[in-house]
């Protein structure tokens, strides 16, 4: 397994793009793939720590939300799903804080992390925002052939369309499991 090394002015780089939106889950894997996986997380956290900071600066509302719902995004393509609310957490614009624990949740979703997309969706103030995440996850949740658990997701959903929705998926995950036996 190889050694993954950066200069300084190449994460800086790479701070750039993710603050910009240009980066997001690929690049992140790359570098835990074809890095050393221990000083690649290492790496990763100071670079996340750093994209933060950075965010920090930014004195425009609309700039610092979108930058820390891309760092957001990132962190939870790479799985720490943790760290990933927490940047939320800072984000002062709730159409962006929204949208980025949209994000979260997805991605939790996406990894077969459950719980954490739940968690993630119940901090959603929006509720069409809300109900799209929890929607996603009984989707998910179906798929994966969890269907008590999805059904009682899509009992917390609150738009009678989305909740129509997930539970059409639902039953469709459960008939498509049914003709396979």
């Amino acid at each position: 397994m190889s050694t993954f090394e950066a200069s300084k002015e190449q994460l800086l780089e790479l701070i750039t793009q993710v603050l910009d939106g240009r980066i997001g889950s690929d690049a992140v894997q790359e570098i835990i793939e074809e890095g050393n996986l221990i000083a690649g997380l290492r790496i990763l956290k100071r670079f996340f720590d750093s994209a933060r900071k950075t965010a920090e600066k930014i004195t425009d509302p609309y700039w610092q939300a979108k930058a820390y719902t891309n760092i957001a995004q990132a962190l939870a393509d790479s799985k720490d799903f943790d760290s990933a609310r927490k940047t939320a957490e800072k984000i002062t614009d709730p159409y962006w804080q929204a949208k980025a624990y949209t994000n979260i949740a997805q991605a939790s979703a996406d990894f077969k992390d459950f719980d954490s997309a739940r968690k993630t969706a119940e901090k959603i103030t929006d509720p069409y925002q809300q109900a799209k995440a929890y929607t996603n996850i009984a989707q998910a949740l179906a798929d994966s052939k969890d269907f008590d658990s999805a059904r009682k997701t899509a009992e917390k959903i609150t738009d009678p369309y989305q909740q129509a929705k997930a539970y059409t998926n639902i039953a469709q995950a459960l008939a498509r499991t049914i003709d396979k036996e």
